[in-house]
């Protein structure tokens, strides 16, 4: 294989990718973490630029995972793993086959698997929106919280911070109305060093036209800084950008999906896929199977007969001389 072959088959088994950043190739990976980020409308979010989609258009989710790999801990031999999802509950079997040629250890084959699956089962809602190139602060990959605009504030409410806030005590440009019983999230992205904290509201219910954390802002909240609220967990997303491009001069459009913590765990693979007592490692299943003919010519000039068959990618089986029925 050519090298960047190999650079993007290794880039994709680690859940990785190399993008241009200060005219140099930059690596980041697809990790865990919290969102250090915020995009909002009015903010650096293009008013009207939004647009989601539900689910995830493959019609059928699969719920089983087939992964052939190089087992380190088996002389590097081809082996076989089967993941299957833990909510399949009686849907019938919709399978899916992955080879891996550079993950040779069973635990993060697993985890990889794994994420693959939970990926296609769980990140079912899709964002996609514009910025302006003065405010694109985003890599793909970056975990981001996405406010907007919405008939019943049901992605929260945003608008930019006027003069006069304190570390504990945040004024808005707007009224807002917090219900009872409720608990909000507040974030602030700060301007000057890109940075956003996120914070619980202990306002009490009723209109206001500034609120307070429960604890204090590490730096208070300058005139033009954005601020966004909503119903804490379910109204200020949290998202994973994934693609970031040019589109009209001075404009960026950004693809972004939910955010599902849940793909990004590492817990131990069952006792069954590892060799543990009770093993159940599949044995090499026949996907596909291949047989080619020749005919060489011996030293005293006879002609003999061989067949080669390949059953599975990687092992290969000569068959002797063909033996008529």
């Amino acid at each position: 294989r050519a090298g960047w072959d190999w650079m993007k088959m290794l880039l994709q088994e680690g859940q990785a990718l190399l993008i241009p950043s200060n005219g140099k190739l930059k690596l980041i990976v697809d990790q865990a973490g919290s969102p250090n980020l915020l995009y909002s409308m009015p903010g650096n979010v293009l008013d009207g630029s939004i647009t989601q989609t539900h689910g995830t258009g493959e019609g059928l989710l699969i719920n089983t995972i087939r992964a052939e790999f190089p087992d380190a801990s088996n002389n590097y031999q081809t082996q076989v793993l089967e993941v299957i999802a833990s909510d399949i509950g009686a849907e019938p079997t919709r399978e899916e086959f992955v080879s891996f040629l550079t993950l040779t250890d069973i635990r993060r084959v697993y985890w990889n698997v794994r994420a693959q699956l939970l990926r296609k089962r769980l990140v079912k809602r899709r964002v996609s929106w514009q910025s302006p190139l003065t405010a694109l602060v985003s890599e793909p990959l970056d975990i981001a919280s996405l406010a907007y605009e919405t008939t019943n504030m049901g992605r929260g409410i945003s608008g930019f911070a006027p003069a006069g806030s304190t570390t504990t005590r945040l004024l808005l440009d707007r009224l807002v109305t917090l219900a009872v019983a409720t608990t909000y999230a507040l974030i602030v992205r700060h301007q000057a060093t890109n940075t956003v904290e996120r914070k619980v509201v202990s306002t009490a219910a009723g209109t206001w036209g500034a609120i307070a954390p429960t604890v204090a802002f590490t730096t208070a909240p300058a005139e033009g800084y954005i601020w966004a609220l909503g119903v804490q967990d379910t109204a200020i997303m949290t998202i994973k950008v994934e693609r970031v491009e040019a589109s009209d001069p001075g404009v960026y459009t950004l693809n972004a999906s939910e955010y599902q913590s849940t793909v990004y765990d590492f817990p131990a693979p069952p006792a069954d896929l590892t060799g543990g007592p009770g093993s159940r490692r599949k044995p090499l299943p026949f996907w596909r199977a291949t047989v080619a003919e020749w005919a060489p010519v011996q030293n005293d000039g006879s002609v003999s007969q061989l067949l080669a068959f390949e059953v599975t990618p990687g092992i290969r089986v000569l068959g002797g001389p063909v033996v008529s029925a």
